[in-house]
Order: C-alpha cells, then sequence, then structure tokens
C-alpha cells in the first residue's frame, strides 16, 4: 500500500512562499502491513508509527516519481484545490491502482509513539510540521486570491 499526498503548487520551506507550476506532491509512503492485516485496518485499532509505514527512498526512483506523478495527475485532472492524500495499491506486477483520494487528510502533529501519513514526509522536503500548517494558509490564500477575490475582501483590508 502506497500513500502520497499532493497540494497546490505553493509551499512554505525554510521560512519562505515559493510557487511551483505543477502541483506540490510529497510523502511517497509505503505502509508496512502485517501478515493477513486488511488495508483498511483502523488508525484507532493500529495506529501509523515509523515502524509501519517508511518514505520511498531515492534508490527506489522511478516508484517514487510514479507515485508522484500520479498524485500530480490526479490534482490537476479532477481540478483539486486542497490538500488531498492519494491512496495506491500496487498488484504483483507493480501495476498502480489508486483506492482514493482523501481530500480530509489526518493534520494531527506527530509524536513519538504516532505520526500522520500526511507529516511522515516533511523533514524529507526540509519542512517542519508549522511549515505544513503554513503553506496550507498560503495555498488557501493565493487560490483565494486569485480565483475568489471578491469574497475575501475582509481578508484583503487587514493586509494593508
Amino acid at each position: 500500500m502506497y500513500f502520497i499526498t499532493a497540494q497546490s503548487a505553493v509551499n512554505y520551506v525554510k521560512g519562505t512562499f515559493h510557487k511551483s507550476p505543477k502541483p506540490f506532491a510529497f510523502s511517497a509512503i509505503e505502509q508496512v502491513l502485517d501478515t493477513n492485516e486488511l488495508i483498511f485496518t483502523s488508525m484507532d485499532k493500529k495506529g501509523i508509527t515509523a515502524a509501519r509505514a517508511h518514505l520511498i527512498s531515492n534508490e527506489e526512483f522511478e516508484l517514487k516519481q510514479s507515485l508522484i506523478k500520479l498524485a500530480q495527475k490526479i490534482y490537476c485532472d479532477f481540478y483539486l484545490n486542497a490538500l488531498v492524500r492519494v491512496d495506491i495499491r500496487a498488484d504483483a506486477n507493480n501495476n498502480l491502482y489508486v483506492l482514493e483520494a482523501n481530500p480530509k487528510p489526518d493534520l494531527k502533529r506527530p509524536t513519538e509513539n504516532v505520526t500522520s501519513l500526511v507529516a511522515l514526509g516533511l523533514a524529507d522536503q526540509g519542512m517542519s510540521y508549522e511549515d505544513l500548517i503554513l503553506t496550507l494558509l498560503g495555498d488557501r490564500l493565493d487560490y483565494l486570491l486569485r480565483q475568489h477575490f471578491g469574497i475575501i475582501s475582509h481578508i484583503v483590508e487587514l493586509l494593508d
């Protein structure tokens, strides 16, 4: 089982906002399942830990790039405009199949014992949990300023 997170092109890294022509895809993760464990075991029954999920390394470059491209394609083709986590399954021939694009992925702050699939790959991008939150805020403001300027005039007034 694989997961990849995508959001629009605005992100906040090392104290600076960046904008890219492609959606920002990060946290390419493989979930480690126990023998006979169902794919969708409730996180209430068995939490996501670093031992149960790991980042796909650059040594698996083709797989990582395939997941990133797939997440970016889904994001663009479905005209998404908010953070999503794409859940993917591979068959015995390594063909990738999308199970779902989760529009409300778990964003809880990681702790020593439990992490979120979204946050697991932040360090790989040079980001902290706080950077993720600022990325989401900056991305939403960018979207509203570009697409729905009229409905956020009260926010624009605060910028003066």
